[in-house]
């Protein structure tokens, strides 16, 4: 049986299709697997040339509370009025 922390590892970074979108909270701060699975994700991206990962702040978290290894990807803050139509903007415009 998998850990409570097993559950949550990407087991195929590098074999996905389509975006990933990242729900980023301050309790998902605190986990070493955020970022673990974040640069696993990137790096399948970096060697695929492209990036298909976004990240949402949640209500609260500031970018300097980010990682700065994962802080370049697309970024949008529950903050932003119209956060959710950036984000069907951008993954629509780069399919």
């Amino acid at each position: 049986m998998k850990t409570h922390q097993e559950r949550f590892l990407l087991s195929d970074g590098d074999n996905r299709e389509g975006w990933i979108i990242v729900i980023v909270s301050k309790e998902s701060l605190k986990s070493e697997l955020l970022s673990f699975n974040l640069i696993k994700c990137l790096t399948a991206d970096v060697d695929d040339g492209r990036l298909r990962i976004l990240l949402v702040l949640r209500s609260g978290v500031n970018i300097s509370e980010v990682p700065r290894c994962i802080r370049w990807v697309i970024v949008f803050s529950e903050d932003e009025k119209s956060y959710k139509n950036w984000i069907v903007r951008t993954v629509s415009e780069n399919q």
